[in-house]
């Protein structure tokens, strides 16, 4: 598996970033796919959404700083995936985006190796997508969490 963090340090209340952070502001944010169907069922809202033939689905909890998130096996084009979105603090937040990938192939850390870099920009969008949503201005601060 592969990691990715993006963070932020926002000068902006954390109630500004939480009433923003949904999932469907989320995959809208990250900018890779369209969302085409958001639906709760207990305790996950499960979110579909497509990129022209690609469709992927995900499942969403909400925890104390915000959410997790994984894509469901077989429904998108990783073997597996799982995210956070977190934000940590009060004004000034910390809004940290991780995201850990392995496409499952036979040459997967090398792939995986590749596709970090689009996953960062998607973190990177999605930060800065939820950030102006909330109408603040952010420092940017990214981090690599060093690869195994």
């Amino acid at each position: 598996m592969k990691e990715v963090v993006v963070s932020w340090s926002v000068d902006a209340p954390r109630e500004a970033i939480e009433r923003v952070l949904t999932p469907a502001a989320i995959v809208e944010h990250a900018g890779t796919y369209l969302v085409d169907r958001v639906e709760r069922l207990d305790d996950v809202v499960v979110v579909t959404a497509s990129a022209g033939d690609l469709e992927t689905v995900l499942e969403f909890t909400e925890t104390d700083t915000g959410w997790i998130y994984r894509q469901r096996p077989d429904r998108g084009p990783f073997d597996r995936m799982y995210a956070s979105v977190a934000v940590l603090g009060d004004r000034p937040v910390d809004l940290v985006l991780r995201s850990c990938f392995t496409f499952g192939l036979p040459l997967s850390r090398l792939t995986d190796w590749f596709v970090a870099t689009d996953r960062r920009t998607e973190l990177e969008r999605l930060g800065e997508g939820l950030v102006a949503a909330a109408g603040e201005s952010a420092d940017v601060v990214t981090e690599r969490t060093p690869s195994d």
